[in-house]
């Protein structure tokens, strides 16, 4: 018997443990763990500790779990080792340790075995105790919409209804979604702020929010991707998802251990009893993506359009023209738009579309653009600070010196000679041909 390879083949299983219906096939998984634990084979107890965490073919028990997870941690097993660290750190009360979990922590890390240590963050992100630690940067303050002070590490969240299950949601940065039915949802970004932004969606939705959509990879819309089972984003904003910014530098988003999940122009996902479409728009970032909610008529945009009437477009005026004929197209199907920035009406939205029309067709009316003239991010010599000494940035906006940095092909030129137009209200900025 290739115990090596069953065991495998059960902890593959047990990765994808909510798409397993079968009883028979869960029992055998469980019973063969249970042999191979008593065997005192590799990996054995350490999957069947996954299983009386979760509740996975045996009854919930964390105290079995632990157990299991220590033996396996003393027993030289490397992933279970970084896991117990873990939970001694952010664990229950009953079983946290600090001295303990940094000889684990080190224990682990000084093996030099990547695969194993990654097994292990994989263990930490699945845990109802995993958390995403913000105490690095404590002492920085966010102003609040009331103009109130908080802690960076302190959770936060404000919420609206805007359509029947889904939400509007501040926390840090821009602002997130959750679309749901009730009792299946889904998050559309999820902010850069502190503290577990996925149960909160889960407790204003009363849904189970399992994944989350990625309209581009800028960091204040996935640094909370680890929260949740799997990420859905384009191929492109896969390549640079998760990527801190400078401001947030410590702080570990544990974003190796997420899954992602690669979606394209037309794809239809089903969350309950909803339907979402994928509509690939980019200008932004090199990959983004607008996301159509079929049975709410509800359009969500991204930071392609803001709530402010001007655009300074990254990529040419006839690759934007494109994308805003797209736009248009899709326009007839939405009657609610909501962005990073919030709620956009549709008349708002079309005069991008107008604007655009017109650039392409009167060129001779665009002016010419001294370089570096609007060229998006926070301007002075540094952040804010308060009477302390501190930092203080706005929790809305992007925080000083903060910005995505992409390969050569994908970065746009800064001082590449520019033009602009004001049509429709809006003002287009755009590279000269």
């Amino acid at each position: 018997m290739d115990w090596m390879k069953m065991v495998m083949d059960a902890g593959e299983k047990l990765d994808r443990r909510k798409e397993i219906c079968d009883p028979e096939e869960i029992r055998q998984i469980v019973e063969l763990l249970k042999t191979g634990t008593e065997e005192k084979k590799p990996k054995a107890a350490r999957h069947l500790a996954r299983c009386y965490e979760h509740g996975f073919g045996v009854e919930k028990d964390f105290k079995k779990a632990w157990e299991l997870f220590r033996s396996c941690a003393d027993d030289k097993d490397i992933s279970s080792a970084y896991y117990v660290g873990y939970l001694m750190k952010y664990g229950p009360e009953e079983i946290r340790n600090e001295v303990r979990s940094g000889y684990y922590l080190e224990k682990a890390l000084a093996s030099g075995n990547e695969n194993a240590i990654r097994s292990g963050r994989r263990l930490c992100r699945e845990s109802e105790w995993f958390c995403i630690d913000f105490s690095p940067v404590h002492d920085v303050l966010l102003k609040n919409p009331d103009g109130t002070l908080s802690p960076m590490d302190e959770p936060f969240f404000k919420s609206e209804k805007i359509a029947d299950g889904d939400y509007l949601i501040l926390s840090a940065g821009d602002f997130s979604y959750v679309i749901s039915d009730g009792k299946k949802g889904i998050a559309v970004d999820g902010g850069y702020g502190a503290g577990n932004i996925r149960k909160y969606m889960e407790k204003i939705s009363g849904a189970s929010v399992e994944s989350i959509l990625n309209t581009h990879d800028h960091f204040d819309h996935t640094a909370n991707n680890a929260y949740f089972d799997r990420a859905y984003m384009t191929r492109k904003t896969a390549e640079y998802a998760g990527r801190p910014f400078p401001s947030f530098a410590g702080i570990d988003f544990y974003d190796d251990v997420v899954d992602r999940r690669i979606v394209k122009e037309g794809d239809v996902l089903t969350v309950g009893s909803k339907h979402i479409e994928v509509v690939e728009i980019a200008d932004h970032a090199p990959g983004s993506a607008m996301y159509l909610v079929r049975e709410d008529r509800l359009l969500l945009t991204g930071d392609e359009i803001f709530g402010f009437p001007m655009k300074t477009l990254n990529r040419s005026l006839e690759a934007w023209c494109r994308n805003m004929k797209k736009l248009e197209s899709v326009l007839d199907r939405a009657d609610l738009i909501y962005g990073g920035s919030g709620k956009l009406e549709k008349e708002y939205v079309m005069n991008f579309i107008r604007c655009a029309e017109y650039a392409a067709s009167h060129p001779e009316e665009a002016e010419d653009v001294p370089a570096g003239e609007g060229t998006p991010g926070p301007r002075g010599d540094g952040p804010d600070r308060n009477e302390a000494g501190q930092i203080v940035y706005d929790r809305r906006m992007p925080h000083f010196g903060d910005r995505s940095v992409y390969k050569a092909e994908d970065t746009p030129d800064r001082n590449a000679k520019r033009k602009k137009i004001r049509y429709a209200g809006v003002t287009l900025t755009f590279p000269a041909e």
